[in-house]
């Protein structure tokens, strides 16, 4: 991030380290605004990096390894299972390309279809672009944006703030759950973990979206002077980023207490095991 190509104008390497670090642990928080000081080559190494904190070192690792041929020892393996989320070391491999093959395939079905709404109103190429860089952003959990407010801009266009929810959803299900739905495809036969994730995902988020809405539907500093429908996506955004992504749909500094409090504790609890999300895991927080 350093070096010319990557910058429109010179950064220093403190905002250079703490982007590149912000963006391996998909963190989200920035020093410098992607869009206007980061060049288009820039911006697809934060997404490379993106993609690397999202999917894990370990996934990489092992299909690293798996490609050179390489013997994976045994405490490589155990760290691989807990990483992975599973019990049985023969399942390490097809878990690995698993992951990648799952995550790819729902970026890409999602850059195409965004990049054929988003094309209506702006050149193909730009379009494109634009979507890559904010699905990957969304199913990792990153939340950077190519517009200066972040997606406060979008509020107006339900279809693609629900279709990056999905994704930022998505990624905070955790792999093995989607696993477990693409393999059983039936409520009855899924594990009680895949139960417990999406139980627990669909609470969060309808309770979290009906409260922060609730808080801020006067607030004229947030979304009080915006129509219903325009608060309720803002709402619906704001809520299902704060529990596993960095996306902003709202004015943070000019929030009430009570939302800014819910929003601490939705990022305090985060997503499913073995996924793009942080946090102490939803799964842990409802044994709890």
């Amino acid at each position: 991030l350093k070096m010319p190509f990557a910058t429109r104008s010179p950064i220093s390497w403190f905002e250079a380290f703490f982007t590149a670090t912000s963006a391996v642990t998909v963190t989200g928080l920035t020093v410098i605004e992607p869009a206007t000081v980061l060049s288009i080559p820039g911006q697809v190494l934060i997404t490379i990096l993106v993609q690397i904190g999202g999917l894990g070192f370990v996934t990489f690792a092992v299909l690293a390894a798996i490609t050179l041929g390489k013997r994976i020892s045994l405490q490589q393996q155990a760290l691989a299972l807990e990483a992975f989320n599973q019990t049985s070391v023969s399942r390490i491999r097809q878990t690995a390309f698993s992951v990648l093959k799952i995550a790819f395939t729902i970026q890409g079905i999602t850059m195409l279809w965004l990049t054929f709404w988003w094309g209506q109103r702006m050149e193909l190429k730009q379009a494109a672009y634009q979507a890559y860089f904010h699905v990957t952003m969304a199913f990792n959990n990153a939340g950077m944006a190519l517009y200066e407010n972040s997606l406060i801009g979008l509020t107006h266009d339900p279809l693609s703030i629900f279709t990056l929810s999905l994704m930022i959803i998505l990624g905070g299900l955790g792999f093995p759950v989607i696993m477990n739905l693409l393999r059983k495809k039936r409520w009855s036969l899924l594990s009680a973990y895949s139960k417990i994730i999406l139980l627990g995902t669909l609470a969060l988020n309808v309770l979290g979206f009906l409260a922060i809405w609730t808080f801020e539907h006067k607030n004229a500093g947030t979304i009080g002077h915006l129509p219903w429908f325009e608060q309720a996506t803002a709402s619906w955004l704001q809520i299902i980023s704060s529990r596993t992504s960095g996306f902003v749909a709202m004015d943070a500094a000019n929030m009430k207490d009570s939302s800014t409090l819910l929003i601490m504790v939705y990022m305090f609890i985060g997503g499913g095991s073995l996924s793009t999300a942080s946090g102490i895991k939803l799964g842990t927080f409802i044994v709890l």
